[in-house]
């Protein structure tokens, strides 16, 4: 594998993103190395914020393993007797002051890998019976996270390949991205502006504004400030009232269209192009299946209704 190296970014760059996480890969072998130097650099204008590195460790039939606070040292965590059992060994990396430069850490192949920032305060994982691991939660607001200000970003590290991606799946908080050097040249994934979360709250207040609807109540705040903005499915999960019937008379207005109109759907596979057409309240595919009205979670969560590529 050829030599690169991953940066991974959240907040004040000039590419406009605050904590940092390098990986840099030597060698040009068919298999990556068995570890990899990992810089983490803080640049959010706190001098207090740490990084969590964790993934499954594929060399302990796949357990999940933390490196621990002196950035080398592998921690398993035993399968606990009671559920809600701390870590047992510290696991916090403490970044060095914002601007101050990295703080390196030995990065060793794991995969379904996690690197969570937190600001201003250290995040709190617990494990349960049967070796489960409880990530923070943000739509618990009795996790002991909840208020903490964190995100994270996802990884594989095994013997093919380096994989990282930056996850807006379940919130938007710290703006992350990631810059990956090769000897093939430079890929970046910029991520948000410093001031995204600012600026996607100030968009969702807007539009409730204009609505009436349930947009701002996805606006997690602190003190004054905005701390997080959690996806309308996640937000859903916790609080069945939000956005409820939203999207009922579009789904109307598509479900009367197509009683009468032929929707046609090109599968990309080896169904085909279906079609299919609107017989009381379900939409259904001849040969290939039916599907009732969707309702706004399953439209959110993307879950129930149907997905492929739609032609009309």
């Amino acid at each position: 594998m050829s030599r690169r190296k991953l940066l991974a970014a959240t907040a004040g760059l000039a590419v406009a993103v605050p904590a940092v996480a390098t990986w840099l890969e030597a060698g040009a072998n068919a298999a990556t190395t068995p570890t990899l130097p990992l810089d983490l650099v803080n640049t959010t204008g706190n001098n207090t914020v740490y990084a969590y590195v964790l993934g499954r460790d594929p060399a302990a039939g796949g357990n999940w393993a933390f490196i621990q606070a002196n950035g080398s040292t592998l921690h398993h965590p035993p399968a606990p007797a009671n559920d809600q059992t701390p870590l047992g060994a510290d696991c916090a990396i403490a970044l060095n002051a914002s601007g101050a430069g990295a703080r390196r850490v030995t990065l060793p192949r794991l995969y379904s890998g996690r690197i969570y920032f937190s600001v201003g305060a250290k995040l709190t994982f617990l494990m349960n019976r049967g070796g489960g691991l409880a990530l923070p939660s943000v739509s618990n607001p009795t996790d002991p996270n909840a208020n903490v200000h964190h995100d994270f970003c996802e990884f594989t590290f095994n013997v093919d390949q380096l994989y990282a991606n930056i996850t807006f799946v379940d919130m938007v908080s710290l703006p992350i991205a990631f810059q990956l050097e090769t000897g093939q040249g430079t890929q970046t994934v910029r991520g948000l502006p410093s001031d995204g979360l600012s600026r996607v709250a100030a968009a969702l207040r807007a539009q409730s504004a204009a609505d009436g609807s349930d947009w701002s109540r996805l606006i997690v705040a602190k003190g004054g400030g905005d701390l997080r903005v959690l996806s309308p499915n996640l937000a859903i999960r916790g609080n069945s009232a939000l956005f409820r019937g939203y999207f009922d008379s579009y789904v109307d207005e598509v479900w009367n269209k197509y009683r009468a109109t032929d929707l046609r759907i090109d599968t990309q596979f080896t169904w085909g192009t279906l079609t299919g057409r609107v017989d009381g309240d379900t939409l259904t595919f001849p040969g290939a299946g039916s599907f009732a009205k969707p309702s706004t979670l399953s439209i959110f969560s993307c879950s129930d209704a149907p997905s492929p590529r739609a032609t009309t």
